[in-house]
């Protein structure tokens, strides 16, 4: 939610409010606040500009079927009077300066009765830039684009142009230096410095202390070359008679042998042979391979040097490999970009980069919630999420970070002023919501209405490929590994809308299954699910809620009263209201997941717990204890599975065991198979409540229970291992179909 001063959140929880909206511009020669009414507050005197109070428009990503990662974005129209009372009027800065690409904040201002709210108390709605401003006699119309937006369509890297080169004529000319994340392996090196082609006109004898070539043209007055294998060192050379080396100032050859006026030579750069690893420095450089053969580390070294601006990573060697007319691949093992000496390999710390750097989208550090990345990269730390990636062409910064979000399961949010990064989870109980509306706080209520995703937009699979491969092209190399994750599609599904998907990942460059198995997992509860969308109208109460909150319903007259939803976008349609699209996904967080067909759900904001078996819903439980099932009750059953947790799942039998027990040594004592039965080794005890058992986890095993909570402390089922019963709060009803 955003940060209110204490001010703003108490006027916003009253009713009737007296508001001002405010914009800034951040022209040249500093700010500039604009009211649509003059007024005057604690910290400055605000004179009337705005001719409209302005009207901001964000639109939620398009479902649909297909992942992927759409940054919502934020539109705010707004028209300011060309003349006012001020000194510097807008009439008089428009002499001086377009506005257009000028930074702008527009908020929200409630004011107290007693004066004392400061322009410090704005409620932040949008922060971004002036995309495009309409000058009339009398007043300036601006269309203003979110921060993100604006600043995602700068290229990440730039092709390299043969004034930007070291070498006229060099290969690396239409090239980008590469900028390298986390330990992507043995990359392919850029020729950086490669000297250049030599051709004979006379043959070498191993005694000749000069050598007759056919043009002098590119040499330098002194330098060595390379002939075959042979170095060769010239201190002068004769260009009239097209030699290296003079009677007077002859050849040193230490590794003398003979060539033929076929041969071709390649003279050495002043340091060596250079190859660019990366426009940064890098962490580690190890493993030089010529054509796939492993070079010897004296052959090799790692150096330096600024160039453009821009510290460049090099492997320079002092002797061409092999033949000097003969070109190789020239590629190292690395470990890429650092920051205060750690790898960047962690999405979120990515992501942080692409934000702030200067050659990226240059935002200020300030502009970023930290604490929202600090805990998104704990979060993608604890299941091993370990980015890395060679950026070898230019690209879009959006399209750069759209994807990185994607696969590391996250959102980016732009609120006002500053940044969120918002881990996407589905495992765990459901948060408190941050809001909760009901009749008091639901504008227009009437206009209310429920929308559901098409059967057509759901995912029912997908196949994953990653794995070292970054050459982007769309044939997949054979060092690609892939995963397939199957859907739980829903009962509401049509069967011949089902859609298969085939994603290739750029960051999960490696050989950790369990990783990309999660995000295919998260896709699949994303996206293969119908999820229900409502526009809701609020009053300034709700003013604190962005995107990524959570908000709950309790208003009698709607269906959706217990469940928790998530707002996708705020918009502000008209001065005195705010406007909230809210999505609830059908498919709730999981408590407990064998993979995407076999776990058990909470739903209706925990109150609800569904249990899905090979991609079937077989049983549900209320939080009082009403357990509906499938199939039915079979008591006394014998169980000869060896279990290893305390929920446990056979795949060819596809039947979920239930234990008690003790790390390392756990005993089944109910189960659920695929045809909704419940087996259970003892009797069942229905309407027995188990207050005497306080949970602190929704799942509880102990050497004498498996207990079962639901939103309570207390459990709703609970098999204990004294009277061997199957205690349930309410009630079992069978033979159901859900």
């Amino acid at each position: 939610m955003r940060t209110l001063s204490s001010l703003a959140k108490s006027e916003a929880a009253r009713q009737g409010q007296d508001a001002v909206w405010v914009l800034s511009i951040y022209w040249a020669d500093g700010v500039r606040h604009y009211t649509h009414r003059a007024i005057t507050v604690g910290d400055a005197t605000l004179s009337y500009s705005l001719l409209t109070p302005g009207k901001l428009t964000q639109t939620p990503p398009e479902p649909s079927a297909i992942p992927a990662v759409k940054m919502a974005a934020s539109k705010l129209e707004i028209s300011l009077a060309l003349d006012d009372a001020t000194t510097a009027s807008v009439r008089t800065l428009l002499d001086a300066q377009s506005p257009e690409g000028l930074e702008v904040e527009w908020g929200l201002l409630l004011l107290d009765d007693s004066g004392a709210a400061q322009l410090s108390d704005r409620i932040p709605f949008f922060w971004g830039m002036i995309d495009k401003a309409t000058v009339s006699r009398f007043a300036l119309e601006l269309e203003c684009v979110d921060a993100l937006t604006a600043r995602g369509i700068r290229r990440f890297g730039n092709e390299l142009t043969g004034w930007e080169i070291p070498e006229l004529h060099g290969s690396a000319e239409g090239k980008m230096l590469p900028v390298i994340f986390g330990a992507p392996g043995q990359v392919a090196l850029l020729p950086w410095r490669m000297g250049g082609l030599f051709y004979l006109s006379k043959a070498i004898g191993k005694t000749d202390t000069i050598i007759y070539v056919t043009s002098t043209n590119d040499l330098p007055d002194a330098g060595t070359v390379q002939i075959g294998e042979e170095l060769i060192t010239y201190t002068a050379l004769d260009r009239t008679n097209k030699t290296l080396g003079t009677s007077s100032a002859p050849l040193s050859r230490s590794e003398a042998v003979a060539h033929l006026v076929t041969a071709v030579g390649r003279w050495r750069p002043t340091n060596g042979f250079e190859w660019a690893v990366a426009q940064h420095t890098c962490q580690a450089v190890r493993n030089v391979s010529v054509s796939g053969d492993l070079l010897s580390t004296s052959l090799w070294s790692v150096t330096t040097e600024v160039w453009n601006e821009k510290t460049v990573t090099k492997v320079v060697m002092s002797r061409w490999p092999g033949e000097a007319d003969v070109s190789h691949v020239i590629s190292a093992e690395v470990e890429g970009m650092t920051k205060d000496s750690v790898l960047l390999q962690n999405p979120a710390d990515i992501l942080r980069y692409f934000l702030t750097a200067s050659d990226a989208m240059d935002l200020d550090t300030t502009r970023l919630d930290s604490d929202s990345f600090t805990e998104a990269a704990t979060a993608l730390t604890a299941l091993g999420y370990v980015f890395s990636n060679v950026i070898g062409t230019p690209k879009k910064l959006q399209t750069i970070l759209e994807r990185l979000l994607l696969e590391a399961r996250c959102q980016l949010v732009c609120s006002g002023g500053r940044i969120a990064l918002h881990f996407e989870s589905t495992n765990g109980s459901l948060d408190n919501p941050d809001f909760t509306f009901n009749q008091d706080n639901i504008l227009r209520g009437d206009s209310v209405a429920l929308e559901r995703t098409a059967n057509t937009k759901l995912l029912s699979g997908i196949h994953l490929r990653y794995g070292c491969d970054f050459s982007e092209s769309t044939v997949y190399s054979g060092t690609r590994k892939s995963t397939y994750s199957n859907a739980v599609v829903s009962d509401e599904t049509d069967a011949d809308a089902e859609t298969h998907a085939s994603l290739r990942l750029y960051w999960h460059n490696h050989g950790n299954h369990s990783v990309p198995l999660d995000l295919g997992d998260f896709l699949i509860a994303r996206y293969g699910f119908r999820s229900e969308f409502i526009t809701l109208h609020a009053p300034f109460s709700a003013a604190a809620l962005e995107a990524q909150d959570q908000v709950r319903i309790q208003e009698a007259l709607f269906p959706l009263a217990l469940d928790a939803g998530q707002v996708q976008s705020v918009s502000v349609p008209e001065p005195h209201l705010l406007q909230y699209n809210i999505r609830f996904f059908l498919a709730g967080p999981t408590c407990w997941a064998y993979d995407a067909q076999t776990f058990l759900r909470h739903r209706n904001s925990g109150t609800l717990l569904e249990i899905w078996i090979a991609g079937t819903r077989v049983s549900t439980v209320t939080w009082n204890g009403a357990w509906r099932l499938s199939g039915s009750v079979r008591e006394n059953s014998a169980f000869t599975y060896t279990v290893t947790a305390p929920i446990t799942y056979d795949s060819s039998s596809k039947t979920l065991y239930f234990s008690s027990g003790v790390s390392g040594n756990y005993t089944p004592r109910f189960a659920l198979n695929a045809s909704g039965n419940l087996l259970i080794a003892g009797a069942l005890q229905e309407d027995t409540s188990r207050s005497d058992l306080m949970l602190s986890s929704c799942i509880e095993a102990t050497a004498t229970y498996f207990a079962k909570g639901l939103v309570e402390t207390t459990p709703v089922f609970v098999f204990d291992v004294n009277s061997r019963c199957l205690q349930v709060r309410g009630r079992i009803t069978e033979s159901l179909s859900f």
